[in-house]
């Protein structure tokens, strides 16, 4: 957590006010050169500075807030991806979202069709304003972009959600009609950060890797793969992972020297009585060359039965033996996420 100032609004500021640097050194009793050093951003952001900048606000007639953010966070991005359905990926992002809330600041963004994480968050309904519109907006409008109109409250405290649209991979079609395809993802992360309202930013995406899932997996500082333990897993994977490298070419083309890799690889809908689980489970251990998480999400169909009601596991039931399992799971996996 920290201040961060918006030092190259108060130029604008002061001169669409019609003022010179002069006149305003005098009417607050400062140096000129102090002015100057505080629109170019070279005061650092000490507690003198701050007061010299909330002084300027008062000269104004401006919100301090509008230039000064008093609790700048700072944002991580963090998606779960699969390209396979079923692998508990929605579940997973959902129950991380409700354990981080607990503590922190916490943007959802619902990146699949199906809307589950959005219906979780408390929104049934496809709102005017959700992923869909957001990325799909002129190209000519990315510059202006104010990601707020596309924000919205949840059930949830200390969780804002940008909802879901059942035609999402429409949106491919014009995302790739753009001179520059991938800039809408590149200027929302920006915006994200610049803004650091969120501790964190929890990305689901669809099971199919179109265009704009892999835009979503290039704005990733973490990247997670549910795997579920069941036969056709290990089947679907070489093409997903080599679908993955269409985002680290993108992320290096939209980040320069910035590397796009998995996180860690997540085991959900684990029942190790099976043998195709522990044959699933050894391939994933040794087989793939990514951090598998410790934390391994337990089968059970009490997990089903909350989210029939729209409920978090712990809001659902917190005190059978097989909740309180898949809990710890799920509390362990958001320590993980936190680090």
């Amino acid at each position: 957590m920290a201040i961060r100032i918006k030092n190259e609004k108060l130029r604008e500021i002061r001169n669409s006010k019609g003022l010179s640097r002069k006149e305003v050194a005098t009417s607050l009793g400062m140096n000129e050169d102090r002015i100057v050093n505080i629109e170019d951003g070279r005061t650092g952001q000490t507690s003198n500075t701050v007061k010299y900048i909330e002084a300027l606000c008062d000269l104004y007639k401006i919100n301090k807030s509008d230039i000064i953010n008093y609790d700048h966070k700072s944002t991580k991005v963090v998606v779960f991806g699969a390209g396979k359905g079923g692998t508990g990926k929605t579940t997973t992002a959902a129950e991380v979202v409700y354990h981080l809330s607990k503590k922190y600041k916490v943007l959802a963004i619902d990146g699949d069709p199906q809307g589950n994480l959005s219906k979780m968050l408390g929104f049934q309904e496809i709102k005017k304003y959700n992923l869909f519109s957001l990325i799909t907006i002129p190209e000519n409008e990315i510059e202006s972009l104010n990601i707020g109109n596309y924000v919205f409250s949840s059930r949830l405290n200390n969780v804002d959600a940008i909802t879901f649209h059942t035609s999402m991979y429409a949106a491919d079609k014009i995302i790739n009609q753009r001179y520059v395809p991938m800039g809408i993802f590149k200027k929302i992360k920006e915006i994200l950060i610049e803004e650091g309202k969120y501790d964190f930013v929890i990305v689901d995406t669809s099971p199919q890797v179109s265009t704009y899932t892999m835009g979503l997996y290039t704005i990733s500082d973490k990247f997670y793969v549910p795997l579920d333990l069941a036969p056709f897993t290990i089947d679907s994977l070489p093409t997903f992972l080599e679908a993955l490298n269409g985002a680290k070419a993108i992320k290096t083309s939209l980040w320069p020297g910035e590397e796009f890799k998995i996180t860690g690889i997540i085991k959900t809908k684990a029942d190790m009585r099976q043998l195709i689980a522990k044959e699933v489970s050894n391939f994933i251990d040794t087989s793939l060359p990514y951090d598998v998480l410790e934390a391994i999400v337990p089968r059970t169909t009490v997990i089903e039965q909350a989210q029939y009601g729209s409920q978090f596991m712990e809001e659902y039931d917190a005190a059978s033996q097989a909740a309180r399992k898949l809990i710890r799971a799920y509390e362990k996996i958001s320590k993980e996420v936190e680090k």
